[in-house]
């Protein structure tokens, strides 16, 4: 259900249209239903085998249920309503959007608990809880021309926040409690690295392998020791999806010249950067080791920024998720920028060809970030999980070097011109075979120069110019032109292609001389 009104139209408007040129407010109201990872046949029994003992405690293959089913389980639902704003200021040079929803999921699909009293039955997946996301997204955007330079910028951004209302099973401590976000940080709090054996026998009891160079956790809730009471919430902080995504992006047009560049980024988010590169607990073998284990605790080297090397479990709580390797995964990225040159239209059409647009793009130049992983934007939920590294991607000439690179341009830019320059290039009607001496001094001199044109266009531009009749056609094609049943009209076009690229090798050679 939606509704909107452009106030804009009204009479007591016209005042200000001026400066405002589109005014609309609109609202909307809907309710969808979900049931993403269940099985088409999830409500169905489903057994397994099961051995039953008789007699004189004699085995028997037999066959048992092996998961319980909800009857009531149904789907999950979700309201969402929607109040936006559009405006247009200055003739629709500056334009913006604004939207506030409030989202209300309920009877959230998540896996279910089963009493100790029925071992060997798996728990089904119920409608368990509630949960409430708010948020707001609003869209700017400009866009004007002075003379012949116009030029664009959008900026979009949003920001949501949730909160976990119902939970019909056991909530346990964790990630989830009731009135807080969903998966919100719940961690140790790490107080820093021991430096003595004296701090580690003043210190809460932590493990039996404490030692100088081991990471030292807070006693929360004061009983002397440490264990997962003294986990504490953080409900600031996210740790699989961001609170705010943000994008801004820039266009510039001047006499076919263009510009584009986005940057793209998100912020709310912490997670542990624990994974098999930074793991300081190391394996007894085939255990590659990183720059980074190079600044270590050891007693040389008691300012070092990570816990001492130890083999095993000896490190006691220093590969536990703790403040310690607690980083915020923000991060503002580069991710496309292209720059291009549109070859005007009067100079293509004497070659048949509607337009040619040449262009360097990039992506992922460069990531602003203080997370030390491989790429804020993928994050793993273990650490055995290590995500792809994230791939800067170029498009360019980078198979020449600068010298053939201009060689090449240059016989473009000679072809450009004789084509677009010289009106009656076609002096010599078409015949039905064309010998060396009409256009070339010699067959050699014909071949080198035809390859020459078409390989530089082909190679250093990415265009496969074709002679409209076929990609590799040469002279002796040309020479047998009867024998390969071309009509006319193709012929035609041949013809003219090969002595535009004659005048263009003729007026090189001049060049050079």
């Amino acid at each position: 259900v939606s509704a909107a009104w452009r106030f804009s139209e009204e009479g007591f408007f016209e005042p200000l249209k001026d400066i405002v040129s589109n005014g609309k407010i609109r609202m909307s109201w809907g309710k969808v239903g979900n049931n993403s990872g269940v099985d088409r046949y999830y409500q169905k029994d489903t057994y397994s085998s099961y051995p039953y003992t008789f007699g004189n405690n004699v085995l028997v293959e037999g066959y048992a249920p092996y998961k319980l089913i909800d009857p009531n389980f149904t789907w999950e639902s979700t309201a969402m309503t929607n109040l936006g704003l559009e405006l247009s200021f200055f003739n629709n040079r500056l334009k913006m959007e604004l939207d506030l929803y409030n989202k209300l999921t309920t009877s959230m699909i998540r896996p279910g608990q089963v009493s100790r009293l029925l071992p060997g039955l798996e728990a089904p997946d119920r409608n368990i809880g509630e949960m409430r996301n708010r948020g707001a997204e609003i869209s700017l955007s400009w866009q004007d021309q002075i003379a012949d330079f116009s030029y664009g910028v959008g900026i979009n951004y949003s920001y949501n926040k949730n909160k976990l209302l119902k939970w019909n099973e056991r909530l346990g401590r964790g990630d989830k409690f009731l009135r807080y976000p969903y998966e919100m940080v719940y961690t140790y709090k790490a107080i820093g690295i021991v430096q003595t054996w004296e701090e580690v026998a003043n210190a809460p009891y932590q493990s039996d392998n404490l030692a100088p160079g081991d990471l030292l956790m807070e006693d929360i809730n004061g009983d002397g020791m440490i264990d997962s009471n003294d986990k504490v919430a953080m409900p600031n902080s996210m740790r699989y999806i961001p609170t705010s995504d943000f994008s801004i992006s820039f266009n510039a047009d001047w006499k076919g010249f263009d510009l584009s560049m986005l940057f793209q980024g998100n912020a709310g988010r912490k997670n542990f950067w624990l994974d098999n590169f930074n793991n300081v607990n190391v394996y007894t073998s085939r255990y590659a080791f990183q720059e980074h284990h190079l600044d270590t605790w050891s007693p040389d080297n008691r300012g070092a920024k990570f816990p001492r090397l130890t083999s095993g479990s000896n490190g006691g709580f220093n590969q536990e998720q703790s403040t310690f390797w607690l980083y915020s995964c923000d991060y503002i990225r580069l991710k496309n920028i292209q720059l291009g040159y549109r070859i005007p239209s009067k100079i293509l059409k004497n070659i048949g060809v509607n337009s040619v647009r040449i262009h360097v793009s990039a992506e992922n130049l460069f990531t602003i970030t203080k997370w030390p992983g491989l790429d804020p934007e993928k994050l793993p939920k273990s650490g055995s999980e290590i995500p792809y590294p994230l791939m800067k991607n170029y498009n360019a000439l980078k198979r020449y070097s600068m010298k053939r690179a201009m060689r090449d341009i240059l016989l473009l830019v000679v072809l450009l011109v004789q084509t677009s320059c010289i009106d009656n290039l076609l002096d010599y009607p078409a015949t039905t075979k064309i010998s060396a001496d009409t256009f070339w001094e010699t067959t050699e001199d014909a071949e080198k120069g035809v390859n020459a044109v078409y390989n530089a266009m082909r190679n250093a531009f990415g265009l496969f110019y074709r002679l409209d009749c076929y990609p590799n056609a040469d002279l002796v094609y040309f020479q047998n032109a009867n024998s390969q049943s071309i009509t006319s009209d193709y012929w035609n076009k041949c013809y003219a292609s090969v002595n535009r690229a004659n005048n263009a090798i003729m007026q090189l050679r001049r060049m050079q001389g």
